[in-house]
């Protein structure tokens, strides 16, 4: 290779794969979890609610599906770790770590089936630009109330929801 022998090359070609699977799991696990912090930090504290958590989940999912595509694509920016080493994997390489990521989204599924089944509502993700003819009976007086609460306005303009 060019005359330059590297530290694979004394190897044999069971010891190499199983040096390069290592090399891939590993790799391919460092994207993913550095991934998966995103979500487990929009989840974490008080300040979410059911909405921003649905969002959360919603929008890792849908990130889940574009890194899988891609990543069969043998596109790798998402994955600077196996960009690396791109030239190394194989294509059943990639298929393994496609149905990871396809796994990955169906146990996310599973786990936050009760959270993704809920619809949200128009007055709950914008109370103020509802129609409460639409809303449910027994909350339209509060709903008119809200609306005209000027404090409450400026702070869901603020992004102060939990305040409301």
């Amino acid at each position: 290779m060019g005359g330059h022998e590297g530290p694979t090359e004394n190897l044999g070609p069971t010891k190499y794969l199983n040096l390069l699977m290592q090399r891939l799991t590993s790799y391919n696990l460092s994207d993913i979890f550095e991934k998966q912090n995103f979500p487990n930090k929009d989840l974490q504290g008080n300040n979410f609610t059911l909405f921003s958590c649905k969002e959360a989940i919603t929008a890792f999912k849908g990130k889940l599906k574009l890194f899988w595509l891609n990543l069969g694509r043998r596109e790798f920016a998402q994955f600077p770790s196996l960009a690396v080493i791109s030239t190394e994997l194989r294509d059943d390489d990639l298929a393994v770590y496609v149905d990871h990521l396809k796994q990955l989204n169906i146990d996310m599924e599973t786990r936050f089936s009760d959270i993704l089944q809920n619809t949200l509502p128009d007055w709950f993700v914008d109370p103020f630009i509802a129609d409460v003819s639409e809303v449910d009976v027994t909350l339209q007086e509060s709903l008119i109330e809200l609306q005209n609460n000027t404090t409450a306005q400026a702070r869901f303009k603020r992004g102060e929801h939990q305040k409301l």
